[in-house]
């Protein structure tokens, strides 16, 4: 059955008007309008479906929205684009034999449905599913004029996906440049792209930190941004980069815009990237920052010199070596103590005894003990000397949790020199050089305790009138005739035996050995024999003589009692002189 529509001529004749129409379709709220426009025209539409395919955020999402449809009737449904198969979408277009979508989704059946699948301009996606039909008997049209009408239809709804393709990409395209903006305010690095004659293109937002606005570098030379110093190197590098396509990292000093820095600038570590483009060309420029870096270094490096040069000045040798004793570290003094030119690979066991490197804790085992120690070596050198050095040390550890030792040694050879003066001075007679009575005393006790108290000889002398001397002579010339005494007393014994000056005009000697009495007559000789020639005081000639008494150990004597029989035997010996 034909239906006459009031104003046409035919139903065919309306519908083509209808469909001219229908092409100022441009913005979704157009389609309620436009399917309102189907009733004006008779067309006896009861039923509409509107499925929108919704995908991932790649998808067209949001193009067509239910409220569109609101005030037409039409259902529309979202649904997930995922499984859907564009073939099928194509198929069920033209297809008699394809069941009806509208009753499937409305539960409702009806007489005629006119499917238009919607798809992406560009991919051919699936985007929408507009189907709509009613009851009774659709309108007599021929097959062309319906797919003319199709045709239509077809073409305004892809102008509209396309349109909303268009904005959705403006959208994208607005969120990625919000989001560019806000990463290169954020990142640490500075981005720039130079075109072919060194000229600004892009400048990332974090050039803000350097006091730069972004927008003001465009247009102008990318050498022009660095420190006048630096614009042959900058200038250099990149022609470099373009020639050979990779240059490595370099630094820069770059002019600041704020006052971050004292002197106004900043250093940046640049790398880059050619273009690929060739009509574009220019070159991608990504610098970083390393300002703090750079004074941390220099810092360091002039805190390492000037520990280098404390070190070297040092009048210690510094030696640093791991357990098994090589040598990580030695300063030009320890090479020196060496007996080396120059530092070099020695070994501790070279140079130091067992005994030495056993109490430093060179055996193998690593110590736990960080504490400072000090002790006194001897520091063999290269050439076999023996040098006296004290020796402080400590167990160190390094940034990785490694331990090593690191010694300091000083040569005290002056020191035990001294040491061994003021020994000599504590033990010796300072007019005659020969032991005082501590000597005397400490090696009388040495002698009793080594031979058991028995085989120990001690002869007392004591120079007779002896004050008659230093009252015609005067002290200066006793002390001569002591001093010359003492030379003859020493020649007169034994190197084993010890002449000793108890004080004044007292002189002992000890014999370790066991004296027989006709050994100790000869002894008591050679002893007064030393008397018999005058002594030589200035230009006069002076005899003396002296009383020689004599004590040996009986086996429990202490060295008092011993020098005091001795005493007394030489008292006796006096008293018989008359």
């Amino acid at each position: 059955m034909t239906t006459m529509i009031k104003g046409y001529s035919s139903g065919a004749e309306a519908l083509l008007a209808w469909a001219k129409v229908g092409t100022s379709i441009s913005r979704p709220d157009d389609v309620a309008e436009w399917i309102v426009s189907l009733e004006s025209i008779g067309l006896p539409v009861q039923l509409g479906v509107f499925m929108h395919f919704v995908g991932s955020e790649e998808g067209i999402r949001g193009i067509f929205s239910p409220e569109h449809f609101d005030k037409v009737g039409f259902i529309s449904f979202l649904v997930g684009s995922e499984g859907v198969d564009s073939r099928w979408l194509e198929n069920l277009e033209g297809s008699e034999d394809e069941p009806s979508v509208i009753p499937v989704l409305l539960g409702e059946a009806c007489d005629w449905e006119i499917r238009i699948p919607i798809f992406t301009a560009r991919r051919r996606d699936p985007v929408a599913l507009l189907a709509f039909g009613g009851h009774g008997t659709w309108i007599g049209l021929d097959a062309d004029v319906t797919s003319f009408v199709k045709g239509q239809v077809r073409s305004c709804m892809d102008r509209l996906s396309y349109a909303g393709e268009v904005q959705q990409l403006r959208i994208r395209q607005s969120r990625t440049t919000k989001v560019s903006a806000s990463v290169g305010r954020a990142m640490h690095d500075f981005v720039l792209l130079v075109d072919g004659n060194g000229i600004v293109r892009f400048a990332s937002d974090s050039h803000i930190r350097l006091g730069k606005e972004p927008g003001r570098l465009i247009g102008i030379s990318a050498t022009s941004i660095f420190h006048p110093d630096d614009w042959t190197g900058f200038s250099d590098w990149a022609r470099r980069l373009e020639r050979d396509g990779s240059v490595g990292a370099a630094e820069f000093r770059i002019q600041l815009g704020c006052d971050r820095c004292e002197d106004g600038t900043a250093w940046l570590e640049v790398v880059g990237s050619p273009i690929d483009d060739h009509e574009v060309g220019g070159f991608v420029v990504i610098g970083r920052d390393v300002t703090e870096r750079r004074s941390m270094e220099f810092a360091l490096r002039d805190s390492e010199s000037k520990y280098r040069n404390v070190v070297e000045l040092a009048g210690e040798g510094i030696w640093q070596v791991d357990w098994s004793g090589r040598t990580l570290f030695m300063n030009r003094r320890m090479s020196q103590l060496l007996g080396q030119k120059e530092p070099n690979d020695a070994l501790l066991s070279n140079h130091l005894n067992g005994d030495a490197i056993k109490r430093i804790g060179i055996d193998g085992i690593v110590p736990v003990d960080f504490e400072s120690h000090q002790v006194e070596v001897e520091l063999r050198t290269d050439y076999g000397q023996l040098i006296p050095a004290l020796l402080q040390y400590r167990v160190i550890s390094d940034s990785t949790g490694d331990t090593s030792l690191l010694m300091m040694f000083a040569d005290i050879s002056d020191l035990v020199q001294s040491r061994k003066e003021l020994h000599e001075l504590a033990r010796h007679d300072s007019l005659t050089g020969l032991a005082n009575r501590l000597e005397i005393y400490s090696r009388l006790e040495r002698s009793l305790d080594s031979t058991g108290n028995n085989g120990v000889g001690i002869f007392f002398i004591d120079i007779d009138d002896f004050k008659y001397v230093n009252d015609s002579l005067g002290h200066s010339g006793g002390d001569e005739l002591l001093v010359e005494l003492a030379r003859r007393l020493l020649q007169s014994v034994r190197s084993a035996d010890l002449v000793g000056r108890l004080g004044g005009d007292e002189f002992v000697v000890l014999t370790e050995r066991t004296l027989v009495p006709s050994e100790q007559r000869r002894f008591l000789r050679r002893i007064l024999a030393t008397f018999e020639e005058p002594f030589r005081i200035g230009d006069r000639l002076v005899t003396v003589n002296a009383s020689v008494g004599f004590a040996a150990s009986t086996g429990l004597d202490s060295p008092l009692e011993v020098l005091d029989r001795a005493d007394r035997d030489m008292y006796r010996v006096k008293a018989a002189h008359g």
